[in-house]
């Protein structure tokens, strides 16, 4: 697979999701720099629907439509009251787009995100767009209308800006772009661009996926296939080490959910948009499932409630067959060439 120049994977919506939760999640360093944790930042949720009160809502769904926001990220901090909404954007866009129905609700619902984590106290939010480092001058100036269109109607708003994702020099960099005053230790954190993953000369950007497929992200079709076949995987990695340490005779579950938490690292816990999980783990069981029927006698049954397969082995043979077929399965024959390497999470 000959993979997409610089500009589009900078300009993915995955890879910069990634981008930012390297920058959240704890690491042991190396090529990683988890900048915003070190602040104090920390991973709340991911793609968490912000609640609104009634009032607010009516109100709100006159200028922008019905519904409610998911962001791709909710960042909290471990003293500082102002959380992070975390949009990621491939471009800038209008007032005037459908785009922007979007970025006023995630404005007014994150004017206070009280009722969305559970506080018993008002909670405001820091919004911050995510986009390639050309973009972020035209973005913050759309925001601006949006704001001062807001204001207009009576309606609260959240502070916000706009943070760059750039590839160059051989790293992948995140900055604080234009926008609103940031939280303290925001501006501490960004007061200048931070490298926050190092790669060698021939490396691809691409082994830095936590989450290595979102299938509610429209990408190039290069990247959705490679993200899917790097999450099949490390899900049958996952499979065969607990095949491998099964008792047996013994009935074994395998749990997509566990999977898929095992493959990102456990990111996939603070993931709650349900129905993109559930296509993640729908993958998972396919991609299983066409490996293990290939197994003469092997008595497996797949389910969707919760996702994950049935599977009985009654003799190490038998086991030695269903880790020969999971072995054998090439998911990685789609890199051709990328190597993902080990990744040095706390």
């Amino acid at each position: 697979m000959k993979l997409p120049e610089a500009k589009v994977i900078a300009a993915d919506p995955v890879f910069q999701l990634n981008v930012i939760l390297w920058s959240l999640l704890p690491s042991e360093g190396g090529r990683y720099r988890s900048v915003l944790h070190q602040h104090g930042y920390f991973l709340h949720s991911i793609g968490r629907r912000l609640q609104l009160s009634g009032e607010r809502r009516e109100a709100l769904a006159e200028v922008a439509g019905h519904g409610l926001p998911s962001p791709d990220v909710l960042a909290d901090h471990e003293s500082d009251p102002t959380m992070l909404v975390v949009e990621c954007k491939a471009s800038s866009f209008g007032s005037a787009s459908s785009t922007s129905q979007q970025a006023m609700k995630l404005l007014v619902g994150g004017s206070d995100v009280a009722d969305t984590i559970g506080a018993s106290s008002s909670r405001p939010a820091h919004v911050l767009y995510a986009t390639r480092s050309g973009d972020a001058a035209l973005l913050w100036a759309t925001l601006q209308e949006l704001q001062s269109s807001l204001s207009t109607e009576g309606l609260p708003l959240a502070r916000a800006g706009t943070l760059t994702i750039e590839l160059r020099d051989l790293g992948a960099w995140l900055g604080l772009s234009h926008g609103d005053p940031p939280p303290a230790p925001l501006g501490d954190a960004l007061s200048a661009p931070v490298e926050i993953v190092t790669f060698e000369e021939h490396d691809s950007p691409l082994p830095l996926y936590i989450l290595p497929w979102d299938p509610g992200v429209e990408q190039d079709s290069r990247l959705a296939d490679l993200g899917k076949a790097v999450i099949a995987a490390r899900v049958l990695n996952e499979a065969t080490a607990m095949i491998g340490r099964a008792s047996l005779p013994e009935s074994l579950t395998l749990n997509a959910s566990v999977l898929i938490d095992a493959a990102t690292f456990g990111a996939s816990a603070s993931w709650r948009s349900r129905s993109e999980v559930e296509k993640v783990e729908s993958l998972a069981v396919s991609r299983l499932m066409k490996a293990l029927r290939a197994v003469r006698d092997l008595e497996v049954v797949s389910h969707s409630n919760p996702h994950g397969i049935d599977l009985t082995l009654k003799s190490e043979e038998q086991r030695s067959a269903v880790i020969d077929a999971l072995e054998k399965v090439d998911e990685w024959e789609a890199l051709q060439g990328p190597e993902q390497p080990e990744l040095d999470l706390a």
